[in-house]
């Protein structure tokens, strides 16, 4: 999986586009981050806390238990 997402990022991967009527590449990466609430909430963009504080979820979690 690792040699293919190196290629995927490195030089994509060639599709053709019917409506246009061209062929393209596409590049590909993934992006993973693992961290607490408050850097997790900096980092997306969503709210954790509040309305809809949970981002699985996505109801309000008391977090204190």
């Amino acid at each position: 999986m690792i040699e293919d997402l190196k290629l995927l990022w490195d030089y994509g991967l060639e599709l053709f586009d019917e409506f246009a009527n061209e062929s393209f590449y596409i590049h590909a990466m993934l992006c993973c981050i693992i961290n607490e609430f408050p850097t997790y909430e900096n980092m997306s963009q969503y709210s954790v806390k509040g309305h809809i504080a949970c981002p699985i979820c996505e109801e309000i979690c008391d977090m204190s238990n």
